[in-house]
């Protein structure tokens, strides 16, 4: 399997994870609740989440000026919003790294510490599935269970 091959199916699990997370999440309910403490709502989560695209592009030395989704509307969105951009700035994301070429897979990334692009990007897609896990729990902490 080639490198290219591992980030691409790396973030089809996790957008599948995500997607699966997302599918019954009763967003109008929960989108600013809170469990308690410092955890965070969902809203904060996604926020995050759809941020981190962004960043870690940016991590890997990619130009994002052409996003579809800019950082303060990210900071704007509504829950359902975020959804939606988190969906759009994925696939965006993928055609980045497809557009830098293989070879870019083997750089260090600029600003953290992986050996190369290609362990950013996995860090990227299992940093997803954390909080994918985050979101299909709160429902659960929620209803006391």
């Amino acid at each position: 399997m080639e490198p290219m091959d591992l980030v691409d199916r790396a973030f089809q699990r996790a957008q599948h994870n995500l997607e699966t997370a997302l599918g019954d999440f009763p967003v109008q309910e929960m989108a600013s609740r809170r469990p308690g403490g410092d955890a965070k709502s969902f809203d904060q989560i996604l926020h995050h989440l759809v941020g981190c695209d962004l960043w870690f592009l940016s991590c890997a030395k990619i130009d994002t000026d052409d996003a579809p989704v800019t950082r303060e509307q990210i900071e704007a969105g509504s829950a359902e919003e975020l959804v939606a951009m988190a969906r759009r700035l994925r696939e965006y994301t993928l055609q980045k790294i497809h557009a830098a070429g293989p070879e870019a897979l083997a750089e260090r990334p600029e600003k953290y510490d992986y050996p190369t692009r290609l362990d950013l990007w996995l860090y990227a897609a299992e940093h997803e599935f954390w909080h994918a896990g985050q979101i299909q729990a709160l429902p659960l902490l929620f209803a006391g269970g």
